[in-house]
């Protein structure tokens, strides 16, 4: 059986987890409430229309779902470290890369992964 990560419990501090929360609302509002969305079409300034064609908004949700593919392999430096010191107190290994994972004791230092 799959084990999760030791950092699930602050995985909701990423990025790539937030904007794929997000694109999931997006993506299930356009299905389920396809009228409500173009109301909050309708809403929107015309400046903000005129930079997104109406062919492409059901594309949004989509995108939303791409950025959070690349928003995870962008260094979270302050969430990393937050992460870390959780995991630490814990008492289970840092993150690698980390301030924390310096300071850890010899016992709860992360190993640095090797290609």
């Amino acid at each position: 059986m799959a084990k999760l990560v030791p950092y699930w419990r602050s995985a909701w501090r990423l990025w790539s987890v937030r904007l794929g929360v997000v694109g999931s609302v997006l993506v299930s509002l356009f299905t389920l409430a396809p009228d409500a969305m173009l109301q909050a079409w309708l809403m929107l300034p015309g400046d903000l229309k005129a930079v997104i064609p109406p062919q492409y908004t059901p594309m949004i949700g989509v995108a939303v779902f791409v950025l959070s593919m690349v928003a995870r392999f962008i260094p979270q430096p302050k969430t990393a470290e937050v992460i870390s010191e959780k995991l630490v107190e814990s008492g289970k290994p840092a993150l690698p890369n980390t301030v924390a994972n310096v300071m850890a004791p010899p016992e709860l230092k992360a190993k640095e992964p090797t290609l």
